[in-house]
C-alpha cells in the first residue's frame, strides 16, 4: 500500500496524473493506463490489478484446478475399478437358489452356487 506522504509517479514514465494501482497487498505497481502496454485487468470487484500479479494469480488458479482434475480423475477410477470388480464378481460367480427357495417353502435362504449344485 502507498503511504500518504509518498509520490504516487507511474513506474514506468516516471510522471504523477491518474494511476492504476495494483490490488494486490504486496505489489507496489503504480501506472498510468497508456504506459501499461497491455490492456488493463480488473476483477469482477473492478480492482486492477497489474500485468505480473495477473499471471501470479492465474498461475495459481491453475495449479488449484489442476489439483482438483487430478482428485476427481482418482475418484472416478476407483468408482469405475469398484464397479467393474462388482460386475466381474457377478459374472464370475453366479448364484443359482435350490429348488425350495425357488418354491418358497419357508427354509433358510442360503445361496448355492453353482459348484455345490446337487443333483434331486
Amino acid at each position: 500500500m502507498n503511504e500518504p506522504n509518498e509520490k504516487n509517479l507511474c513506474m514506468k514514465c516516471n510522471k504523477g496524473g491518474q494511476l492504476l494501482a495494483c490490488k494486490t497487498t504486496t505489489c507496489p505497481m503504480m501506472v498510468h493506463e497508456n504506459c501499461l502496454g497491455a490492456s488493463a485487468q480488473f476483477n469482477a470487484k473492478g480492482d486492477f490489478f497489474c500485468p505480473f500479479c495477473t499471471y501470479s494469480r492465474t498461475i495459481s488458479e491453475y495449479i488449484e484446478a489442476k489439483k482438483e482434475a487430478s482428485l476427481a480423475r482418482k475418484e472416478l477410477a476407483i468408482f469405475i475399478s469398484k464397479e467393474k470388480i462388482m460386475l466381474m464378481s457377478m459374472q464370475m460367480k453366479p448364484i443359482i437358489f435350490s429348488l425350495e427357495e425357488v418354491s418358497n417353502k419357508p427354509i433358510y435362504r442360503v445361496p448355492i452356487h453353482h459348484s455345490e449344485k446337487r443333483k434331486i
